[in-house]
């Protein structure tokens, strides 16, 4: 029994030395495999250097194949993927690999370029944000940060953005150029044309620089800031909104697209579609048509869905959009009424107008998470709904008003 024992504790030892995983199915030793994901490694990174990216995803597949938690080779393939724009292979291998390592940061920081050519400009924000916040000494993030801002026409943060990355490296290029983006959004075209030329001291071949440039000295020689409108493609930048909206009375909920279109510095005008749902006990929903307080009429138990469209046209102020709107909706609503005693079904649908006035308050709650939707703010609403194009007569209401960026 004694010996048995001790025959089985040395195959176990013996056995505990070799890895039963390798490429085509076989066992491997663990030294051998730890020597092939090593080669295969360097040749993968051999091929990314050289533009190879192909090949380099070839190996990083072998490395896989080994280990299929292997960080480096999730990272290799990822960046394979981006320079090859696979944008959507590569964010599923940096997210996997950022699943395993969330401080992996040169992981994040590709994800969040890749969410940038992919034009999801708030979800890289949220990259980005957590690298500068786990290492403040990170220039080119903090660049990155700069150069969404400016996409997103928020030109003040992007010129903190540039300030933080200058007090890193006082001659980085990209913070000067986008810096000098920042400034020409906000139409001060002299510290603009100043940036403009130092990022062409340090890179004359900053084709980006030189085309802004040449517009920004057109300008001033010209002193006609309507040129911008015809050759700066910014001026007409676009942000697009999720709004839910929730009124305390009638008891309801109001879901809906918000496009804005920057017009000039502060101002913009953009469109909503939205679709609501209430229920509650309700007065006069419109006058001669479903309920009305006359006769003592009062309709109870009212459900009421409503379907709209405006235009909208507003300015910002610092971190406070405020705007109003004008368009045309549809509704629909059934409920009971109760006429002197009487208790009767009554239903109907229509068409009104819309008008709304509301201020949204900015806010960076949600700036260090890497999510799909980003919380941008929270505002009030005032809306009435009239059957007449002129009138306010009808409902009034009061919302909350909740703004995700997409």
């Amino acid at each position: 029994m004694l010996r048995t024992c001790i025959l089985l504790a040395l195959c176990l030892i013996i056995f505990s030395n070799h890895a039963f995983v390798s490429e085509n199915g076989n066992t491997i030793d663990a030294v051998e495999q730890q020597n092939k994901i090593a080669q295969y490694c360097e040749n993968a990174r051999d091929n990314i250097v050289a533009g190879n990216y192909r090949h380099a995803i070839n190996f990083a597949d072998r490395i896989l194949a080994i280990d299929a938690s292997n960080i480096q080779a999730l990272n290799i393939r990822g960046q394979a993927y981006y320079w090859l724009g696979e944008y959507d292979s590569a964010i599923k291998d940096f997210s996997m690999l950022l699943a395993k390592d969330g401080a992996n940061n040169d992981a994040r920081y590709y994800r969040g370029c890749t969410y940038m050519e992919m034009k999801k400009y708030y979800v890289a924000l949220g990259d980005f944000y957590v690298i500068v916040a786990a290492d403040k000494t990170n220039a080119q993030a903090y660049i990155k940060l700069a150069r969404l801002h400016n996409l997103l026409l928020q030109y003040s943060e992007a010129l903190t953005d540039c300030e933080d990355a200058l007090k890193i490296d006082p001659r980085a290029p990209g913070a000067l150029l986008e810096k000098a983006n920042a400034e020409y959004g906000l139409w001060e075209y002299e510290k603009a044309s100043a940036d403009y030329k130092s990022v062409l001291k340090i890179n004359p071949e900053s084709t980006e620089a030189q085309t802004k440039l040449a517009v920004v000295e057109s300008i001033l020689s010209t002193d006609d800031k309507k040129v911008i409108a015809k050759t700066d493609p910014k001026s007409k930048a676009s942000v697009n909104y999720l709004e839910v909206g929730f009124d305390p009375l009638p008891a309801g909920v109001r879901v809906g697209l918000v496009h804005e279109t920057e017009l000039a510095p502060g101002f913009y005008a953009g469109a909503r579609a939205t679709a609501g749902f209430y229920t509650t006990l309700f007065y006069g929903l419109f006058p001669n048509t479903i309920a009305s307080t006359r006769n003592n009429e009062i309709t109870t138990d009212l459900v009421l869905g409503t379907l709209a469209v405006e235009g909208l046209a507003g300015i910002h102020i610092g971190d406070v959009d405020a705007y109003f709107g004008f368009g045309l909706g549809g509704f629909a609503a059934s409920g009971m009424q109760n006429n002197n005693g009487w208790i009767t079904s009554n239903s109907g649908c229509g068409f009104f107008y819309p008008k709304s006035v509301g201020v949204v308050w900015k806010m960076d709650t949600d700036k260090n998470k890497a999510s799909k939707m980003v919380f941008e703010g929270i505002g009030v609403e005032v809306d009435n709904w009239s059957r007449n194009f002129v009138a306010l007569d009808g409902i009034w209401q009061l919302l909350v008003v909740l703004r995700y960026g997409l």
